[in-house]
């Protein structure tokens, strides 16, 4: 009583994703794309036995918007003292920003885990120029 007692020291995951580029065949093997617009619409982000994360999209020069990831099991009496919500799936979250123009960060401050296995989006591409042969 009336002691301090250190569990663990706290501290946030954090993972900023690679940006993303379109890609083609070519006869020397896959290349990106650089001469189109590449507009991302939304992600997808898969995880597994995962309790809290969230994702923050900071587009340039604008406001940066974070969407929070808690696991809550409705149904099934799972929810007890002393057990943690986990959850596997896939979360979406808007992107609405070129590729280049954005960058995407997950993080995690709280002490429950996250998995990630793996990250997807949704985009549109328009090519502003072609070659003539």
């Amino acid at each position: 009583r009336g002691k301090v007692l250190w569990i663990g020291q706290g501290y946030t995951m954090q993972l900023t994703l690679s940006e993303q580029y379109m890609k083609e065949d070519t006869q020397s093997g896959r290349s990106s794309t650089t001469q189109g617009r590449f507009q991302l619409r939304r992600g997808f982000l898969h995880h597994a036995d995962t309790s809290s994360f969230s994702v923050t999209v900071t587009p340039l020069n604008r406001t940066p918007y974070t969407y929070q990831y808690r696991a809550q099991i409705i149904s099934g009496g799972s929810a007890r003292i002393g057990t943690v919500p986990l959850a596997t799936g896939r979360f979406r979250f808007p992107v609405n920003s070129k590729n280049d123009e954005v960058v995407i960060e997950l993080s995690n401050d709280t002490p429950l885990p996250s998995n990630f296995t793996g990250a997807e989006f949704e985009s549109s591409f328009t090519m502003r120029s072609s070659r003539v042969r």
